[in-house]
């Protein structure tokens, strides 16, 4: 017919304003078998999220706020660390900030009587484990001191050390104990000194 849309093949209507059955995401018309998966399921032209809670984005791949991990649950989980780098390894707290550490049951004033912990590991080291002085949701705070200088990777426990987590991204510090002799590791605001 005369002045009619002929549509490209993933495109329907009138128009071609919308995806064929089987397709979602219009106008980018995405193949349901091939991107709405695991998380989804394609009714009506749209990827629709098996639960709605945890899932989101246009294939329900992305973990909603406060959501972790290829299932997106709610775990506890270290998403930075302070500081990431240290030269006096004496006698400093290392905060561990993340989320989820669901300590309403632990003891709120110290000692945490050893149920909340942080380790730390090295190849060259035994490792070594603190006791939190101070825990809420959101952070935790571990005295660390006498450790060797190297690169360690860290772990926290809510529950004595049964269970170990460790950071979603970035899981080592780098500890030394003279100033290294990376010219940028103070930035350009400051220069290392002991």
């Amino acid at each position: 017919a005369f002045n009619e849309c002929k549509c490209y093949s993933n495109y329907a209507g009138k128009l071609c304003s919308r995806c064929v059955d089987g397709y979602f995401d219009y106008p980018n018309c995405r193949l349901c078998s091939q991107y709405c998966l695991n998380n989804g399921s394609c009714v009506n032209q749209t990827c629709q999220c098996s639960d709605s809670d945890r899932f989101t984005d246009y294939n329900c791949g992305t973990c909603k706020s406060h959501y972790y991990g290829t299932s997106c649950l709610q775990y506890p989980v270290a998403l930075s660390i302070e500081p990431s780098r240290w030269i006096d390894i004496n006698n400093i707290n290392f905060t561990i900030i993340g989320d989820h550490f669901n300590i309403s049951g632990l003891l709120v004033n110290p000692p945490i009587d050893d149920q909340v912990l942080c380790r730390f590991h090295s190849s060259q080291y035994p490792d070594h484990i603190f006791t939190a002085v101070s825990v809420n949701n959101t952070h935790i705070v571990c005295p660390v001191k006498d450790l060797n200088s190297s690169y360690y990777s860290f772990s926290f426990s809510v529950d004595h050390g049964q269970t170990w987590h460790s950071s979603q991204s970035s899981s080592s510090v780098d500890i030394q104990q003279t100033c290294p002799s990376d010219s940028n590791y103070c930035s350009s605001h400051g220069s290392c000194a002991l």
